[in-house]
């Protein structure tokens, strides 16, 4: 009977010998052998290495597979789990915007270039922020929530310490403190830095003048240059004012000056309120004892005053920053009574 195997046969006439490489050659007729193999592998079978439930990619052959050079086999493996029942999408828009979930829009913003930071670490700034919203510190009242702002060459330049309820402005060693209860105080080398603003013009309407009634003798104190005046024997005796120009802001108006006059006289020194047209008192000078001839020993008196709001003395409009001291002497004069003034200045 007719041998009519096939599948999975051998022709031994085409194997070649294992030990000489030659072919075997039966005769013609001669009976053949038949070899049964067992498959292990079908056609496209794809074998290699790799962790049941982890990524994976081909090597060159594109038959081989071995565990994806993405995530490191012994650690960093990335679980992706369905306990939530959601989709996780991940999408990448053109202007950096990381979504993270396809339904609630948790928005993850990457500047193009730099580091973005995270909370609870230390993150550490090279540039400027903004934040427009507010800004709360410590809205839990910790003891040990402090704010602390360093400069370029000051430790501490603005600190909030929680625990002592202080403020510190310029250091903790020499600055300035507010407490809880509102009262201010400087330690150390801390000092009000005032800046003098020096007087422009000088105007006199009443009185006799003499070659030092100029306003270059009212610019510098302690210098020895005294501007002077005589009273005139009529009412009002004296009247002169001392104009300041580009001024924004004044605090305190500094004047040294000695009046010679008698018990019952006195000058009024005042400012021209601009809104009200009005000379408003702020300080008297009276007759008293001084020496203005004693180079290195002169006395006089200090007509100063504190100005607590400037607004209605500093001119708007087309007299813009203009500040005037008057010194007035409303009643009859005498000749032989005297005004010198050393300065006039004003501080803010």
């Amino acid at each position: 009977m007719k041998d009519t195997t096939v599948k999975n046969s051998i022709d031994t006439r085409r194997i070649g010998s294992a030990h000489s490489g030659s072919p075997l050659i039966n005769p013609i007729g001669a009976r053949q052998a038949v070899n049964t193999i067992t498959p292990t592998l079908g056609f496209g079978d794809i074998f290699g290495s790799g962790v049941v439930g982890r990524v994976a990619e081909f090597i060159t052959d594109s038959v081989h597979i071995h565990e994806a050079k993405l995530i490191a086999p012994t650690a960093n493996v990335l679980t992706l789990t369905a306990s939530a029942a959601s989709t996780l999408a991940l999408a990448i828009s053109s202007g950096k915007t990381l979504t993270l979930t396809t339904t609630d829009s948790f928005n993850l913003t990457i500047p193009a270039t730099g580091t973005t930071a995270l909370l609870g670490i230390a993150n550490v700034f090279t540039v400027a922020q903004t934040i427009n919203l507010g800004l709360v510190v410590n809205d839990n009242g910790d003891a040990a929530g402090d704010l602390r702002a360093e400069s370029d060459n000051q430790t501490e330049m603005l600190l909030l310490d929680a625990s002592a309820d202080i403020l510190y402005f310029g250091g903790t060693t020499n600055g300035t403190r507010i407490a809880a209860n509102g009262s201010l105080s400087q330690i150390g080398t801390a000092r009000i830095a005032w800046t003098k603003i020096t007087a422009a013009s000088v105007t006199i309407t009443v009185g006799g003048t003499d070659a030092s009634s100029v306003v270059a003798n009212l610019q510098t104190a302690g210098d020895g240059n005294f501007f002077h005046l005589d009273e005139v024997a009529a009412a009002p005796a004296l009247n002169f004012y001392v104009e300041f120009t580009g001024v924004t802001a004044f605090n305190w108006v500094r004047i040294l000056a000695y009046y010679a006059g008698s018990a019952t006289h006195a000058l009024a020194l005042q400012l021209y309120n601009w809104g009200g047209t009005t000379w408003d008192t702020f300080n008297a000078l009276q007759n008293g004892a001084g020496d203005v001839a004693t180079v290195g020993g002169y006395i006089l008196d200090s007509g100063s005053f504190i100005v607590p709001v400037d607004t209605a003395y500093i001119g708007t409009a087309g007299n813009a920053g203009k500040v005037r001291v008057r010194f007035y002497h409303t009643m009859t004069g005498n000749s032989s009574h005297d005004i010198y003034v050393d300065t006039v200045e004003l501080y803010q």
